[in-house]
């Protein structure tokens, strides 16, 4: 299992100087996954500049998210996308890309962030970060942050507060409609 979500930061690096920029983050049972993790800065010139529309979303899932997927129907490990009900979510052609690598998507019910393991991930990349801003490179920090602020052993404890930390042992394919069933249950029943 993984989720996907973005966040927007703004990371005081000096008195003068404030960096901002949206993270598009995943996260696993392991904590967050920095190779599949994308900084888009909010302002200056670059490739990398931007909002999080459609399209830098869709692009995002070809090229980062799809890659880590592993196949629902063989018990691959992060074969099961949990993401919140934001619009760009449901594109269909996010559902294909991720649907094709056979991994599976949950959507969470509406309005329930305590119920997605990566709301409490990041915040603690933004502790983190903040401890970091002053004496790092921004992007450098932004890495650091990522690696350091969440453990296996939390990331652990995180899944499993949010009710979802077993969910890795999900059998067939066939029993897929009652795996989503029985995860969407124990969600809204948290």
């Amino acid at each position: 299992m993984c989720c996907a979500k973005t966040i927007r930061v703004i990371l005081v690096h000096t008195e003068l100087c404030f960096i901002r920029y949206s993270l598009i983050g995943v996260c696993d049972i392991n904590g967050f996954i920095p190779q599949a993790c994308q900084v888009v800065k909010t302002s200056g010139t670059g490739e990398d500049v931007g909002n999080i529309n459609l399209a830098r979303f869709e692009q995002w899932v070809e090229a980062k998210l799809v890659p880590i997927l592993g196949d629902y129907s063989i018990r691959e490990p992060r074969s099961l996308v949990v993401f919140d009900n934001a619009t760009i979510h449901h594109s269909d052609r996010i559902v294909n890309l991720i649907e094709e690598t056979g991994a599976r998507i949950v959507y969470l019910p509406p309005y329930s962030p305590d119920l997605n393991p990566i709301e409490i991930m990041f915040a603690s990349y933004k502790l983190r970060l903040q401890k970091l801003g002053k004496n790092f490179d921004w992007l450098d920090a932004h890495y650091t942050a990522l690696v350091e602020s969440v453990t296996p052993s939390m990331a652990m404890n995180i899944f499993s507060h949010c009710k979802v930390g077993h969910i890795s042992s999900i059998r067939t394919e066939d029993n897929y409609d009652e795996d989503i069933m029985l995860l969407i249950l124990l969600l809204i029943q948290k």
